[in-house]
């Protein structure tokens, strides 16, 4: 007879991931390709500024009717980005300018190398969808002009902040509608516990990523009523999870992988 913890994990048929200190490097985000989307973004603006769509975003990040100008515009952006804004606008126009330098060649997104196998095996019978704050537009761009080449075939569905921000329940609730599977079907892996403790909340499965150069992680933020399991994820291999009597294809390296003992 199945317990009820080994009937939870025979029922996951989606992998949701998180991108920045998940999949990609949070050194790659924050020292390339946001350096080098503010690098560019003057010459960028200058030469788009007055097609529709960026004129629209720009005047939405404005606030007002003033005209706008490549400079003004380009100090908005700036101070935005320098803020971690999550603004819809700003995000729009980020991946514009870093879909530019991927078509360049300029810009090529790192992918730790335990991603690419980890996809495959995932993908083989399971949904594989992403969830970042960045757009749906910037998550396609990183994982097609990967260093481990184009990834997008593993990938069923991507999500950004349109569903909700990410340390919401309902953006969770909201996912799962949109994959057609309950809650407790999906893992979410992220390597923000508060992002985590929000999709366990909903009924999601949880898994706390740790990289290198990510910020060191606070464990108590998950209720003091349950316990957390830590499994080491050996990136070389499928891990047979053998107390739980069920295959989890991760082969992520320095995975933590949580759920209600």
């Amino acid at each position: 007879m199945h317990s009820d913890k080994e009937s939870k994990m025979e029922k996951l048929s989606v992998l949701l991931l998180d991108v920045a200190g998940t999949i990609t490097s949070l050194e790659y985000v924050k020292e390339k390709l946001l350096a080098f989307i503010l690098e560019e973004s003057p010459s960028y603006l200058k030469d788009h500024i007055e097609e529709e769509a960026v004129k629209n975003a720009l005047k939405e990040l404005q606030g007002n009717d003033k005209e706008i100008d490549v400079e003004s515009s380009v100090e908005i952006i700036k101070k935005l980005t320098g803020q971690n804004s999550d603004d819809k606008n700003l995000k729009f126009l980020q991946a514009l300018i870093s879909k530019a330098g991927y078509e360049k060649g300029t810009l090529k997104a790192h992918i730790f190398p335990d991603v690419k196998v980890a996809l495959a095996n995932w993908s083989k019978d399971r949904k594989v969808a992403v969830y970042s704050s960045g757009d749906i537009e910037a998550q396609k761009l990183i994982f097609s002009n990967s260093v481990e080449g184009n990834l997008t075939s593993h990938i069923s569905k991507f999500f950004d902040l349109s569903v909700g921000v990410k340390t919401a329940v309902e953006s969770y609730n909201k996912i799962s509608d949109e994959l057609k599977v309950k809650c407790e079907e999906i893992v979410f892996v992220s390597d923000d516990p508060n992002e985590l403790k929000a999709a366990k909340e909903a009924g999601l499965v949880t898994a706390l990523m740790k990289r290198e150069g990510n910020e060191e992680i606070c464990l108590p933020i998950f209720p003091t009523n349950e316990k957390l399991r830590i499994l080491w994820m050996d990136l070389r291999c499928v891990v047979n999870i053998k107390l739980l009597k069920f295959n989890l294809f991760f082969s992520f390296s320095f995975l933590y992988y949580s759920l209600v003992m």
